[in-house]
């Protein structure tokens, strides 16, 4: 049970410290020698809990041990051996005699360090005594130990990890040419690399720099000096993918958040777009479809479920489909057919070819005087009257891909010049777990829109300081369609 415990090693020694210490000393030294002991195990994220349970004669209750100097030199016939360690070892040390129960108990905890920051490690040398002593080194972390490249590979084809730390000279394959076999794993193309090597001689360090590794370290290995160059080499890897990340990150919200310019605006509407990134990555994006005499607009929006990475690649694949769906005769239907057909095919695309999406949809369809809006699982849109005030339209639908059959009709929508429709993703005004801070927010657009409104200013510039000012706790994305004819 002790191995399964989040304990470091030297933790793990404490623990076998405390049953030895206690268990011998109440069987040698004890005036009622125990018949059983009891021993109990239990721990959270944060803390190791011993709990010593023993029938023998209780610790007297003038006794007390300031020092283990003192406890040394205590008479052997007392109970109680091993507290001044115990009590040095322990964050806690607490003994309790039940009397009723003729039981001693000793509570004994540590608290556990925070393992949110330890680092997975594979460790590659073939002399057993080093790879003893880099996981003694290393106990903090997860290591992983392989004595040989060749079974190193073999895992960690199918594992991953954040960093690799390898020795050079090896029987099986020496470290450079494991190297280089591991370019044929992708996923470990960015783990740093580490090597170890008693050889310092120039050839072998250009050969070592040539093989892409971040760092060497020269045997003997001091603990020390393997963690601070495994914590640097990781912290540097991590800063070069976040800033490859970030321009990654721009390059690819520009063209999945397109601003909506002149090309997109008619006579009777004018359409702005704003949007604000609370983290790299992020699902939101949209795309705007307009007809040759810009008769017909098309505005979709869309919220692919997730905050990182892997959800902005997944809201690329939708927009790519999206955009794909308006090269085929679909654009030239009128607006509700087009919805329609267009809430069809995503959702037989999405349960056939992409389930892992999760997305929300909406589709504000505009032909001449006829406007229509279909929302599949969306937050229900805004109209904003003419005076300023805010009414949801509570048109809805179910998620993307969970039917085969659902069912997305278009429902028309009735717009006064004057009048506004604002498509959004839920970061404009939800608040995590804070409902009062929610309303607050909705609140406060209601009353910055109805000053707009009174005082003539524009509605895309009410919107565009709005969102400068809220906390962001999600990427926003809003589109505002203003009828003006």
């Amino acid at each position: 049970m002790l191995l399964h415990a989040p304990l470091k090693d030297s933790e793990r020694n404490k623990i076998l410290l405390a049953v030895t210490e206690i268990c011998t000393n109440y069987i040698r030294h004890s005036q009622t020698k125990p018949t059983q002991i009891q021993l109990n195990m239990s721990w959270s994220k944060t803390l190791f809990q011993l709990n010593i349970d023993d029938n023998g004669s209780p610790i007297p209750d003038d006794f007390e041990i300031s020092s283990l100097d003192d406890l040394l030199a205590a008479e052997p016939n007392t109970s109680g051996y091993g507290m001044a360690i115990l009590k040095s070892e322990f964050d806690l040390c607490d003994y309790q005699r039940f009397a009723d129960q003729q039981k001693n108990s000793w509570q004994l905890s540590l608290f556990i360090a925070d393992t949110s920051q330890r680092y997975k490690i594979a460790i590659i040398d073939d002399d057993a005594l080093q790879l003893n002593m880099l996981n003694m080194y290393l106990e903090e972390h997860q290591t992983f130990l392989f004595d040989s490249p060749i079974s190193a590979y073999d895992w960690l084809k199918h594992n991953h990890v954040d960093i690799i730390v390898s020795d050079v000279y090896m029987p099986e394959m020496d470290g450079l040419a494991f190297r280089e076999r591991l370019r044929d794993i992708s996923h470990l193309n960015t783990t740093p690399f580490i090597f170890l090597t008693a050889d310092n001689q120039e050839a072998l360090e250009s050969n070592i720099f040539r093989s892409d590794i971040d760092d060497f370290i020269l045997k003997p290995v001091q603990k020390t000096k393997i963690l601070n160059v495994i914590e640097r080499v990781i912290q540097r890897s991590h800063n070069l993918l976040l800033q490859a990340y970030t321009l990654l990150d721009s390059e690819v919200k520009q063209q999945l958040r397109k601003p909506i310019d002149a090309a997109h605006k008619n006579d009777r509407y004018r359409m702005a777009s704003f949007s604000r990134s609370a983290h790299i990555g992020g699902g939101d994006c949209w795309h705007i479809e307009t007809n040759q005499d810009k008769n017909n607009v098309h505005a979709i929006l869309c919220d692919v479920m997730g905050h990182d990475i892997k959800a902005c690649f997944n809201a690329s694949r939708l927009h790519g489909f999206i955009q794909a769906m308006s090269t085929l005769p679909l654009c030239h239907l009128d607006a509700p057919s087009y919805s329609l057909q267009l809430f069809n095919a995503t959702n037989t695309w999405l349960s056939k070819s992409a389930p892992e999406i999760i997305t929300t949809m909406q589709c504000l369809s505009i032909e001449k005087e006829q406007i229509y809006l279909t929302n599949s699982a969306g937050l229900p849109p805004f109209i904003i009257s003419q005076n300023g005030h805010l009414a949801s339209l509570p048109i809805t639908g179910p998620l993307l891909g969970l039917y085969s059959d659902p069912d997305f009709s278009p429902t028309p929508v009735m717009m006064d010049v004057g009048e506004s429709i604002l498509l959004f993703t839920d970061g404009l005004v939800e608040v995590p777990n804070k409902p009062e801070e929610e309303q607050q927010r909705l609140k406060h657009l209601s009353e910055q829109i109805q000053y707009a409104k009174r005082h003539h200013h524009p509605l895309a510039e009410c919107i565009e300081t709005f969102l400068e000012e809220i906390p962001l706790n999600d990427d926003i994305s809003v589109i505002l369609i203003e009828k003006i004819a």
